[in-house]
């Protein structure tokens, strides 16, 4: 399937057929996407505990959760259990698919608005918020603040506006410019910008900072960004 098809729609969704070529597309969307993922796993090792359960909320195909275990199966050899949550049928069939040697996930379909949280010490979540509208986004982090054991922490990573409007005009150009060189058509990116109306709003970096700690986190801060995309973490 080409990415054209994906793209003919009027409104985005994280259908089957997203869901068959996203490991692709997530590559050609987000700019050092393997280097996000590289990140969150290299985070891990400060906070996941033995007896640990690790939440991915909107784990698509289980990409994190896939290389967590991976590295504890190389180096930490911790007792871990996984919660991968995704309000996508398609993306947790893929999720099982790629993760299907590991007994201890537990899938769930589901909005991540209605997870309820037991303690935990990692909370991931990556380029997901941004598809709630901001009531919804500061009740998850709050749920998730709640959920967590102090000195636990939340992965965050969203889709982000810089403070600056001209310098967010040039990263616009460069996104552009790197989808071009990730062998995306104009017509597709046209296309998925459309798609996306309504669907995709993002916040600000600060905008962000300040949902973090008016949900009670403190300490937050960013450990990589590409462009207007935006990791933080954020510790309880």
């Amino acid at each position: 399937m080409d990415n054209e098809n994906i793209y003919q729609h009027n409104k985005w969704e994280f259908n089957k057929e997203v869901s068959d070529v996203f490991d692709k597309h997530v590559r050609q969307s987000i700019p050092m996407y393997a280097e996000f993922q590289k990140s969150v796993i290299k985070l891990s090792e400060f906070f996941i505990k033995n007896g640990d359960c690790v939440y991915d909320l909107g784990c698509a195909t289980g990409e994190t959760t896939y290389l967590l275990n991976q590295k504890n199966d190389k180096t930490c050899k911790k007792n871990i259990r996984f919660v991968l949550i995704d309000n996508s049928q398609s993306m947790i069939n893929k999720a099982r698919q790629k993760c299907s040697q590991y007994n201890n996930i537990e899938y769930i379909v589901d909005n991540i608005e209605n997870v309820k949280f037991s303690k935990t010490n990692f909370v991931i979540s990556l380029f997901t918020l941004q598809f709630l509208d901001q009531e919804s986004r500061f009740n998850v982090i709050k749920n998730i603040y709640n959920g967590l054991n102090k000195g636990g922490a939340l992965i965050l990573a969203e889709k982000s506006y810089s403070n600056n409007v001209i310098i967010n005009d040039y990263f616009t150009q460069m996104y552009h410019d790197f989808k071009e060189d990730s062998d995306l058509t104009s017509f597709e990116i046209r296309e998925k910008d459309k798609s996306l109306r309504s669907v995709l709003v993002p916040l600000t970096i600060n905008e962000n900072i300040e949902m973090l700690n008016e949900s009670g986190f403190n300490k937050v801060d960013i450990f990589m960004k590409a462009l207007n995309f935006t990791g933080f973490i954020a510790i309880k």
